[in-house]
């Protein structure tokens, strides 16, 4: 009898572990649909470890990395593609691009300017050398549309020290902004010579754009868009403004090059970034809203690097330049350009293209979103008006914390890569890697006490009743 349930139990034992590990079977099946692919990398790079110790540490770690990539992802899931996969390449090479064709960016109210013009009045009774209160005097009669104020008060300036730098920037600049623009790029000349790198060279490219719209009149009378004929479909393609600038400065790519002129490349590529920027600072400091600013904007970032970023910036460029003319032969071939500049950007996701009417949807949102932002700043300041405070002092404090509206991408980049910053990256995956291996280790240790004292349970349970007969 005794030998009989003996027998008997050692059947139990089998019949309980092959239960047991069904369930095991069971459950790893059902993880294995989803751990199996990134499993598959994992064993490869343990291969220094027995393939049973690897295999069990990979899915250990594979089950660690699907929890997270399921979190990460789930804040993904509700934005359409356009919005999680171009935003940031966009703001990665020019930061400030976005919110200056936007308008999302930090400027006065014309309330403040009026305000300003009351304020600088009233001090240069008080101090009437100093010069510097006279520019802002003439840039806030230029800002509430008064240019004809603004350039009177810059000719004064002028008969008092003809070679001053501000004064020849700013009565060139009004004079252009008054239609009077041979007159405007003498003044431009004049100041790029005594100053040819104030505003990082921002004068240079003011003058390029007006010789450019001055090369487009056709009996005194301009035309938009300026370039409005050339496709702009081809990677790298210089067209409009960016192929005048070209010219200019004799960079241009022969016509029947059969070949690729590296040097000749790095040449354009680094002249298109630097005028750019000088584009980028006159719609910062002058008309964002301007549609040639705006067109010649979308012509150098159309030209640029291949990447999808910039197609998406020179889309957006000729679509803001779409909203301001109300005639719509204009807006059409302004939406057009539009188009073919996004025409070549696909998904990559699943490299498929990109419908336009994606991208006006969300230029229309950041529209909307900029305006808001601006709309708060602009409150406060009526706000500060009424109270009879300091407003620029308000201003300052409140504001200037913000970063530059054209910032050196290049010189942000650095910092993300240097050498302290790098340490503490490597410093924290190094940690995370160790509290994942002694976090395996826990886990296989209670999964094994857990499954010993299983089939203990089970046994003791169901062998009980037959040891008794």
């Amino acid at each position: 009898m005794k030998g009989k349930a003996v027998g008997r139990v050692s059947r139990v034992k089998r019949v309980v572990t092959r239960r047991l590990n069904r369930e095991l079977e069971l459950r790893e099946c059902r993880e294995e649909n989803l751990t199996k692919p990134i499993m598959t990398v994992t064993i490869g790079s343990l291969s220094f470890l027995s393939r049973e110790t690897s295999t069990m540490l990979a899915k250990f770690l594979s089950r660690w990395l699907l929890v997270f990539v399921l979190i990460f992802n789930a804040s993904l899931l509700t934005a359409c593609i356009w919005d999680s996969d171009t935003r940031s390449m966009e703001e990665k090479a020019f930061p400030d691009a976005l919110a200056l064709i936007t308008g999302g960016f930090l400027r006065h109210s014309p309330e403040f300017y009026e305000w300003r013009i009351e304020q600088r009045l009233a001090e240069i009774e008080k101090s009437p050398d100093k010069m510097e209160l006279y520019d802002d005097l003439a840039v806030a009669y230029e800002k509430t549309g008064q240019t004809a104020k603004a350039i009177e008060v810059m000719e004064g300036m002028e008969s008092r020290d003809p070679d001053r730098y501000e004064t020849l920037a700013n009565l060139g600049t009004f004079y252009i902004h008054n239609g009077e623009l041979e007159r405007g790029l003498e003044y431009i000349d004049k100041a790029i010579a005594i100053n040819p790198d104030a505003h990082f060279g921002r004068e240079r490219y003011q003058k390029y754009v007006v010789e450019y719209v001055l090369s487009k009149q056709v009996e005194g009378e301009l035309t938009l868009p300026l370039d409005g004929e050339s496709r702009r479909e081809g990677y790298g393609d210089a067209v409009g403004f960016t192929q005048f600038l070209f010219s200019q400065l004799s960079i241009e790519t022969p016509e029947k090059s059969d070949s690729e002129d590296s040097e000749l490349k790095n040449k354009q590529d680094a002249e298109v970034k630097k005028a750019i920027k000088g584009v980028l600072g006159m719609m910062r400091f002058g008309n964002h809203d301007s549609p040639i600013l705006l067109e010649c904007l979308g012509d150098l970032f159309f030209h640029g690097e291949k990447s999808d970023s910039n197609r998406h910036l020179a889309s957006r460029a000729f679509l803001k330049a779409s909203y301001g003319d109300e005639d719509e032969e204009v807006k059409e071939k302004y939406r057009n350009m539009a188009m073919y500049a996004g025409s070549a950007i696909y998904s990559p996701r699943d490299q498929s293209p990109l419908e336009f009417n994606e991208v006006e949807e969300r230029f229309e949102e950041e529209l909307k979103s900029a305006d808001k932002w601006v709309t708060e700043v602009f409150e406060n300041e009526l706000k500060w008006i009424a109270e009879g405070i300091n407003v620029e002092r308000k201003y300052a404090e409140v504001y200037y914390d913000d970063p530059e509206p054209v910032a050196d991408e290049e010189a942000e980049f650095a910092k993300l890569v240097s050498g302290p910053t790098l340490m503490l990256w490597m410093a924290g995956f190094t940690i995370l890697g160790i509290v994942l291996v002694i976090l395996f280790f826990i886990g296989y240790a209670i999964k094994v006490i857990c499954s010993e004292e299983s089939v203990a349970h089970l046994s003791k349970n169901d062998v009980g009743p037959e040891e008794n007969i």
